[in-house]
């Protein structure tokens, strides 16, 4: 007995599972709206600790070397929004990534000291520090293809 409950409820399970689907009919299809692609959306804040510049040779009489150093930079802020899609026109197939309507970058930059020393890590000589606010950098769309 407990076999033939058992084969009854192992038959009857695909029916079971199919029983609250049904066709759609024309009229319900037009209805239906589908999208293809892929949004995107990711805040960045990247904090660097210096950058710098170097000349070997120096220039003029200035024979030795000589650094430009950019120290403490931060508040750099990238925001990624947008989609990602694939298209193509007559023999061309494109990656398509639309920004959104929000900034690529946000400001304001801070550098805490620009540096001129004898070497990439020098401390002396410090001509102070560089603020740029109210920057934005809004770019449409970058798109990839195969060539």
């Amino acid at each position: 007995m407990k076999r033939l409950f058992l084969v009854l409820a192992v038959l009857l399970t695909p029916v079971a599972a199919l029983a609250g689907m049904s066709a759609l009919n024309d009229k319900d299809m037009d209805t239906v709206k589908g999208q293809t692609g892929i949004s995107v959306d990711s805040f960045v804040r990247v904090n660097v600790g210096s950058v710098a510049w170097g000349d070997s040779d120096g220039f003029g009489t200035y024979t030795t070397q000589g650094w430009l150093i950019l120290s403490n930079i931060s508040n750099l802020f990238f925001w990624f929004a947008g989609q990602i899609d694939v298209g193509g026109t007559a023999g061309n197939s494109y990656l398509q990534y639309t920004m959104g309507p929000t900034p690529f970058f946000l400001g304001p930059l801070r550098i805490g000291s620009v540096i001129i020393g004898s070497t990439a890590t020098a401390t002396t000589q410090d001509l102070g520090e560089i603020r740029i606010s109210n920057t934005t950098v809004i770019p449409t769309y970058i798109r990839i293809s195969g060539h």
